[in-house]
């Protein structure tokens, strides 16, 4: 899979022209964008986001670069990010087109005005990644420079290296495919609820809680970052509701099987889609299978997640997929496969299968059993086992 190209601009929050009801303006731009998209106007399905010419003296920017790695993006169905960070937090915005010239100035904001803008990004979602330094710092440090456009070699970003020419055009390590979902549910991710913007000191907490106390931060640095927002806004809402309410029960059920759901997806499944050789394929029903029966897509090319009883039914019966050998398929993750086929299908047995009401107790142990609250912890274990190699000689070993 090729890398797709990501552009990188760094701001500094305490030039904040004269609009200080925002806490940065990246945090204003997010908001004037949200405010567009809410209108359903496809003429206001956007804003822009500039990148300031500092001096006379800096050399001229080559536009014709980032329009080909834009391109080129397009051309192969990626998206294209703008990674937007003043070092504490880290936005990522999806790229339309780029351009030297905007007419429709009230798409851009005021901090422009009077200004030279030698680039514009033509932005259509946004959304906020991390509001904390280190985790900032951590998503930073997967960002590389080295390719065709520019003239660095640079492993890795991080707030002390100088001498750069921003807008840098970068790759992801992570390969994170941030605006699929959003795609998928047909809505833009800046109008869903994001813990970082509406509630930065209780998430940053309740995180660093998280973090300090159940998954450590070798750990929780693997989870997809939608999961980890979704994670910090159960918890949010657990420590802040009465426990006793019938509702939050059955929240906290659906929130943490769909964590699950998600951790299985970015190592069973995504194994499967890059590592395997052999077509397999998933029904309109959402059935994995080996034959492509009518309405049925390559798993391939499966945008989304897959069901999470769809995967716990393929690791309970694995001959059910005939002609194909799962053993064989995880030769290389052997422990990650056998904790999969035993621990998770015996922690999960019945977990999900409620469809009368829901007590306290039930669904804190389910919660517990995934997070790791007083045991091991099933993010803990499918996170170490599935990147054995990073954790082999360190205490992770110890808790998979």
């Amino acid at each position: 899979m090729q890398n797709p190209f990501s552009f990188y601009v760094v701001f500094n929050p305490l030039l904040n022209g004269e609009n200080q009801n925002y806490k940065t303006q990246a945090h204003e731009f997010f908001h004037k964008l949200k405010h567009n998209l809410q209108t359903g106007d496809p003429g206001r399905s956007h804003f822009y986001w500039g990148k300031l010419k500092m001096s006379k003296h800096e050399s001229d920017l080559e536009f014709e670069k980032f329009k080909k790695a834009q391109e080129f993006n397009q051309s192969l169905g990626y998206h294209t990010h703008l990674f937007i960070s003043d070092f504490h937090h880290f936005w990522v915005a999806k790229v339309e087109s780029v351009h030297q010239e905007v007419y429709d100035k009230e798409n851009t904001l005021p901090f422009y005005d009077g200004k030279e803008v030698e680039i514009w990004f033509k932005i259509t979602d946004m959304d906020l990644v991390s509001s904390e330094y280190v985790e900032t710092g951590y998503y930073l440090e997967q960002l590389y420079a080295k390719n065709e456009f520019m003239n660095y070699d640079i492993d890795s970003i991080n707030p002390y290296l100088s001498g750069l020419r921003y807008p840098l055009i970068v790759q992801d390590r992570l390969k994170e495919q941030y605006f699929v979902h959003s795609e998928v549910d047909q809505r833009p991710r800046a109008l869903g609820a994001n813990p970082l913007i509406e509630s930065p000191k209780e998430s940053g907490r309740v995180a660093n809680n998280v973090q300090t106390y159940v998954l450590p931060p070798a750990i929780y640095g693997k989870l997809p970052e939608r999961l980890k927002k979704k994670l910090i806004a159960i918890e949010m809402e657990i420590y802040k509701n009465d426990n006793s309410k019938q509702d939050l029960h059955r929240r906290i059920v659906s929130n943490y099987e769909e964590i699950l759901e998600s951790v299985l997806n970015s190592t069973f499944v995504k194994h499967l889609k890059e590592e395997v050789s052999a077509d397999l394929y998933v029904g309109s029903d959402g059935q994995i299978l080996t034959e492509a029966t009518f309405g049925a897509r390559s798993l391939k090319k499966i945008e989304g997640n897959l069901g999470l009883g769809e995967i716990l039914k393929l690791l309970e019966s694995p001959e059910k997929l005939k002609g194909f050998n799962l053993d064989l398929a995880f030769k290389n993750k052997t422990s990650f496969f056998k904790f999969c086929r035993t621990e998770l299908l015996e922690l999960t047995k019945n977990k999900f299968d409620n469809v009368g009401s829901i007590n306290q107790k039930e669904a804190m142990m389910v919660r517990n059993i995934i997070l790791g609250v007083g045991c091991k912890g099933v993010i803990n274990s499918l996170i170490c086992l599935f990147h054995e190699d990073e954790f082999m000689d360190s205490y992770f070993r110890k808790v998979a």
